[in-house]
């Protein structure tokens, strides 16, 4: 579909948004996925999350490509639509302790990707997912560094994470949230 075919509306807020926030946005534009959002939306309700940056403690998401992880966390909420590059220039989705031969003023705000995301692991289609799934529940597990050898991967102590991955052109999307029973 071109982009002047997309039928534009309002975003669609997150509870930790507002309209005026996005004011003079027509959505969705270039820079989102409506499935992204709308299951962010659907998963954040479920489990009674009302604003992703603090009660989320880590998140793998589906980045195939830098500018889909960008979107993603506009999408999700991360940040607003248009900061996704901000985000990442603050570091917010970075680990800490880890030497990114770059200054990193927030690193570890909301670690995005500890596993290294789909890129890291050569992008198995089809099976991405399940490796997010079993990273994730690894990481609050607290068994990262038994399962990978290396200890700088595992959080300290996470009790809540988020899945989410996407397949075709962003119009399939799922986002799971996990969280620590014990």
């Amino acid at each position: 579909m071109r982009l002047a075919d997309r039928p534009f509306g309002k975003v669609p807020l997150l509870p930790h948004e507002s309209a005026k926030d996005y004011a003079h946005l027509p959505y969705p534009g270039v820079h989102s996925f409506r499935a992204g959002r709308a299951a962010g939306i659907e998963a954040y309700r479920m489990a009674g999350i009302t604003d992703p940056t603090r009660e989320l403690d880590f998140i793998e998401l589906h980045d195939a490509y830098a500018s889909s992880e960008i979107q993603t966390y506009e999408d999700l909420g991360l940040c607003r639509y248009g900061e996704g590059y901000g985000y990442v220039e603050r570091g917010d989705p970075f680990l800490k302790g880890i030497d990114y031969g770059f200054p990193v003023a927030r690193a570890g705000a909301l670690p995005v990707n500890p596993s290294g995301g789909l890129i890291a692991c050569g992008h198995p289609v089809g099976a991405t997912g399940l490796m997010q799934a079993v990273f994730a529940f690894w990481q609050l597990q607290g068994t990262i560094p038994r399962h990978f050898g290396d200890k700088t991967l595992q959080l300290a102590r996470p009790k809540r994470g988020a899945i989410h991955s996407h397949a075709g052109t962003g119009s399939s999307v799922t986002v799971s949230i996990l969280e620590r029973g014990f």
